[in-house]
């Protein structure tokens, strides 16, 4: 097993304006703030030429940070890839956008293509609001060497749609259509239901919400070479554990390779290389990508990585 820190989610705020059906980042109870800017640029410094990538999200909005375009600007100094995934709801009220194009990838979450629809599950939302934001920098991108990307999420209410999505993307300037499955993030039994799209492509799930597909035995669990740091300097092992329940250091106190290198951390990987899980373990393994279409040179199959 590699030792080596590969990639790390460093969340940017962990406010939304948002309230999508099973998320959690409305009711967190690890508490809603943003990170420091000198917190922010001290983990650049540490490893910003060192991991493979930096996912500049975990929960919350990364937009809504007061100071994101100084904070992307400076990752921009760095070569490792920089990937940013958002709402796109901030996008029309930026006073600037070139710091967008500093990132190596630009993911745009959009779940339906009527109000109605996007509604669905993109509660609190506003689909016109961004769409304008697209028309905005949709020209920034495309003269820019970021990745930009459009993400859909299957689900029961937006599966007629996804036909149309493909004219979608083009007419809006995206490099890459990407459809995932859905994720039933709140592990509720209404989520499920009135979501996931059972018995077809689009489902990550077999029978029912305690029935994940199958994890492929060669699989490299993503806690065994990659990392969460929350807003707060905190570190989680994973995405899954948004309560913030296996605190496992605080980057701030001691720096990202410290706690990496801690003795809870490599016993947390020596556990799970074992697949001894715990309790949050469910299916983050699973590939989350159905399909992935390029409309541009700058599209590619390494795209599942940053997904």
């Amino acid at each position: 097993m590699s030792d080596k820190l590969q990639r790390v989610n460093l969340e940017l705020t962990s406010k939304c304006n948002y309230s999508c059906s099973g998320c959690p980042t409305h009711n967190l109870v690890r508490g809603k703030g943003s990170i420091n800017t000198n917190l922010f640029k001290s983990i650049f410094d540490e490893i910003g030429n060192d991991v493979e990538r930096i996912f500049l999200w975990n929960y919350g909005e990364p937009l809504l940070h007061p100071h994101v375009s100084e904070l992307v600007n400076y990752a921009g100094n760095f070569s490792t890839k920089k990937i940013m995934s958002t709402t796109g709801w901030k996008l029309e009220d930026l006073k600037e956008i070139d710091f967008l194009t500093k990132l190596d990838e630009l993911i745009i979450s959009i779940n339906g293509l009527t109000p109605e629809v996007y509604s669905q599950h993109q509660v609190n939302g506003n689909l016109e609001k961004v769409i304008r934001g697209l028309e905005l920098i949709a020209p920034v991108m495309a003269d820019s060497n970021a990745r930009y990307i459009m993400q859909t999420v299957a689900h029961k209410g937006n599966l007629d749609e996804l036909p149309r999505s493909e004219d979608f993307a083009r007419r809006y300037g995206f490099d890459m259509l990407v459809v995932k499955s859905f994720n039933v993030m709140d592990r509720t039994q209404e989520t499920f239901d009135k979501f996931v799209p059972l018995g077809t492509e689009f489902s990550r799930y077999n029978k029912n919400l305690q029935d994940p597909a199958k994890i492929p035995a060669s699989r490299i669990y993503p806690c065994e070479e990659a990392m969460v740091i929350n807003w707060d300097g905190t570190v989680n092992p994973c995405c899954w554990d948004y309560l913030g329940k296996y605190n496992l250091g605080n980057v701030e106190d001691k720096g990202v390779y410290a706690v990496w290198n801690s003795s809870s951390f490599k016993n947390h990987r020596k556990k799970i290389k074992r697949e001894k899980f715990l309790d949050i373990c469910v299916d983050c393994a699973n590939s989350k990508v159905i399909s992935a279409i390029s409309f541009t040179e700058k599209g590619g199959e390494d795209v599942k990585k940053s997904i």
